[in-house]
């Protein structure tokens, strides 16, 4: 039989036998003792009572406890469930990556080597870039220092140095505009100078005059004395014309060959006749002796003088072709002799007209 709470089993041989004791206080003592068991019997029965009915009341709670854990396990395996598939999946992803790259291995070798040879030529190129970077880096600092040099003397010779451009200046633009030999204006200065001076005095309704001046029978002169002695003859006869057109606004110079031109702004007809003469006189004064002239024993000149009041509308063509007709009539006329336009005669014109060539 199961025990109770406070249940004292007790072996009946050893509960005193009631007629083998006469002894009242004996009896007194064991009744006592009986009734201390029943009393602690009956606590044990309460305690006992007590606690089924407190397991009854919290049954129910504890039961809903263990649902509620129940549930949450299952929740957490399901959760388990699904991170293990994730993983398994991820797994299966780096297996199929892991083969890709072994499949392709080669590839990617050969474009890492490719890739390395790149960058190893990017590298000596910009090497190169550099050290070529750091040569022209010396020579620009080279020149800044040669410049600063420069400017250092600019700035304390400055004066000087400037005077000395403008002088060079000067002698340079003179020789783009002089003839060489007779170092009087070229034919490019005059050509630029009869344009200038035409439009000037058209535009002020002033007169401008041309002089043609020839050495007669020069190539003859030439043939005989040498091309030294014909450079000579051409020095003397441009400052004997020089000489004679001497104003500041007159231009002398060497239309070609054996032949001056001599412009003269503002001049009339009779006042460049007059300086035609005057230079035809000079070069005779000269006395350069001409074996082979036909005219005299000395070099001798043909003049041509024209006169013209320009036109805007009009090409300065015109002035250098009437003076050029006078030459000529002045070559026909028999040489050493000046001729004016104006002077000339229609059949002078004429054959000038028919016959373009110089006698010399």
């Amino acid at each position: 039989m199961p025990r109770l709470f406070g249940d004292t089993v007790r072996d009946p041989q050893s509960l005193p036998d009631p007629a083998a004791s006469s002894d009242p206080q004996a009896l007194i003592e064991e009744n006592k003792r009986l009734r201390q068991q029943v009393a602690a019997l009956e606590q044990s029965n309460r305690d006992l009572q007590i606690a089924l009915e407190t397991t009854a009341i919290h049954g129910d709670c504890i039961e809903n406890e263990l649902q509620s854990t129940l549930s949450l396990y299952r929740r957490q395996q399901q959760r388990l469930q699904t991170i293990l598939k994730q993983v398994a999946q991820q797994k299966r992803d780096l297996e199929w990556v892991l083969q890709t790259t072994i499949e392709h291995s080669s590839v990617i070798e050969n474009e890492l080597l490719s890739a390395n040879e790149r960058l190893t030529i990017e590298a000596h190129q910009h090497r190169n870039a550099e050290q070529k970077l750091q040569s022209l880096l010396g020579t620009i600092t080279r020149e800044r220092e040669d410049l600063e040099h420069v400017l250092r003397l600019i700035i304390e010779h400055g004066d000087a140095m400037i005077e000395q451009l403008y002088v060079q200046a000067t002698e340079a633009g003179a020789k783009a505009t002089m003839d060489a030999l007779t170092r009087v204006a070229n034919r490019r200065r005059f050509d630029e100078y009869l344009e200038q001076q035409w439009q000037t005095r058209g535009s002020r309704s002033e007169p401008l005059a041309l002089v043609m001046v020839d050495v007669d029978s020069f190539k003859a002169y030439n043939d005989l004395l040498g091309h030294v002695a014909g450079d000579v003859c051409l020095q003397q006869v441009a400052m004997a014309i020089a000489q004679v057109a001497r104003s500041t606004s007159d231009l002398v110079a060497r239309y070609g060959g054996e032949e001056f031109a001599v412009l003269l702004p503002r001049a009339t007809l009779q006042q460049a006749e007059l300086v035609g003469t005057r230079i035809r006189q000079a070069v005779l004064g000269l006395s350069l002796p001409h074996p082979r002239s036909v005219v005299n024993p000395c070099v001798t000149v043909s003049v041509g003088v024209a006169a013209i009041s320009p036109s805007l509308t009009t090409s300065p063509t015109l002035l250098v072709s009437r003076a050029d007709r006078a030459l000529y009539a002045a070559k026909q006329q028999g040489r050493n002799r000046v001729v004016v336009a104006d002077e000339l005669s229609n059949e002078t014109i004429a054959l000038r007209s028919a016959v373009e060539m110089r006698i010399h």
